[in-house]
């Protein structure tokens, strides 16, 4: 039994060369970390040191002397618990890994300069220009002249185009000709309205969208995310105190409940305007009550908290 079970002359042979060919490629790898981890002309890599390699499909870290490289722009904060929210950062991310153009798509308010200005601060231009243009700009007798040169001031920069709902036939005409040359910047477009809704009823390029959306994110409106509104109104409570050098002042149950019930139509932007205003209002009061807030937000809150309570 045990003859049957104990392994022949060679195959032991070879198990032996084997583990010690192992011990081997296993110091050689340990000598070549200790190497690394001991050297003082490497700098630790950051987000901006990976760059593209000249046919644009790969990435190589390029070890760059700490001393003179410029300090990257501070990061937009992305308050969110919803999971559409941050499936939206989550890609932001991953789009800034690439030049392909992004299109983000929502309602007024919603964060979509926001979520433009996370794309290019994450890039490799976190450090050149970008430029902000609303479209309605090229609504003249030239805008290929227009274009052109905003283009050029973008440089090897981000353009972020607002509201390209707004582009009259022509100037869409004249931005879908450029887009087919070579662009150094990378573009970034924003809409009010579904892009897909607007080429269906005529109002838009359908060859210009799929040039313009490479890359999509949508967002969805402030209303009815209660976590993310209480957390986002903590937070701007934090900064404006902060700001004007002063305590942080607390948000009231009462005053966070009204907020988690108004429907804000004007999204994460009216919230931000909100608070500011409560804290205006509220004066030398370390807390932020119902009655700090907009007459328009009580009286449609107090009927529904009034409702709620007699559940309607």
């Amino acid at each position: 039994m045990t003859q049957q079970c104990a392994p022949k002359i060679p195959e032991l042979k070879v198990l032996i060369e084997q583990l010690c060919l192992s011990r081997t490629c296993l110091e050689q790898l340990l000598e070549q970390l200790h190497d690394l981890t001991t050297r003082t002309d490497l700098a630790e890599p950051s987000p901006a040191q990976w760059e593209r390699d000249p046919a644009g499909q790969e990435k190589t870290l390029r070890p760059r002397n700490r001393g003179t490289e410029t300090p990257r722009p501070p990061q937009p904060t992305v308050i969110a618990a919803d999971a559409r929210i941050q499936i939206a950062a989550g890609l932001a991310c991953a789009m800034a890994e690439t030049d392909a153009a992004a299109l983000i798509q929502g309602a007024t308010g919603t964060g979509k300069n926001f979520f433009a200005q996370l794309i290019h601060r994450q890039s490799r231009r976190a450090q050149r220009p970008l430029i902000t243009i609303p479209c309605r700009q090229f609504n003249h007798p030239d805008p290929l002249a227009r274009i052109g040169t905003l283009f050029d001031e973008a440089g090897n920069g981000s353009l972020i185009l607002e509201d390209i709902d707004e582009l009259q036939p022509a100037a869409q005409e004249h931005l879908a000709t450029l887009l087919k040359q070579p662009l150094a910047c990378r573009l970034i477009s924003l809409s009010c309205n579904d892009p897909d809704d607007l080429v269906r009823h005529g109002n838009f390029s359908a060859p210009l969208l799929e040039q313009l959306r490479e890359c999509h994110i949508a967002l969805p409106l402030l209303a009815g995310r209660s976590t993310d509104i209480e957390q986002l109104a903590r937070y701007y409570c934090q900064q404006f105190c902060a700001g004007a050098g002063v305590v942080e002042k607390q948000l009231s149950p009462e005053y966070l409940n009204l907020l988690t019930l108004y429907s804000w139509p004007g999204n994460v932007r009216e919230l931000i305007n909100t608070l500011e205003q409560s804290l205006l209002c509220a004066g030398e009061q370390k807390t932020l009550y119902a009655k700090d807030l907009p007459a328009h937000i009580r009286i449609q809150t107090l009927h529904l908290s009034s409702a709620r309570k007699k559940g309607l």
